[in-house]
């Protein structure tokens, strides 16, 4: 892949891979970062085979954060663009939730 990448991190969240659908649907090369398994995610590795990159890293470990800044060094003439999708928030049940 020669072409230049949009980077998409948190590329496993809803809106994550509405993106990345989104851009490879317009014949972008992707590269998406996620933490946890997405069976969707991968799906979509299956059938763009030659314009999506995954990679996993989970950014609250201090190596897979240092090993992302490293592969991110190694790569960044490839990127074109930069989206940030990643968060950590904890799970809330939001029907429990009241004023």
């Amino acid at each position: 892949m020669n072409e230049k990448l949009t980077l998409i991190t948190g590329a496993s969240s809803d809106i994550g891979f509405e993106t990345v659908k989104l851009l490879l649907e317009n014949n972008e090369n992707v590269w998406g970062t996620f933490n946890s398994n997405n069976e969707r995610l991968l799906d979509l590795k299956n059938k763009y085979l030659d314009k999506l990159i995954l990679s996993n890293y989970d950014f609250l470990n201090s190596d897979d954060l240092s090993l992302f800044v490293s592969d991110l060094s190694k790569n960044k003439h490839k990127i074109k663009s930069f989206i940030s999708l990643a968060s950590l928030r904890n799970i809330v049940e939001y029907g429990g939730i009241t004023a």
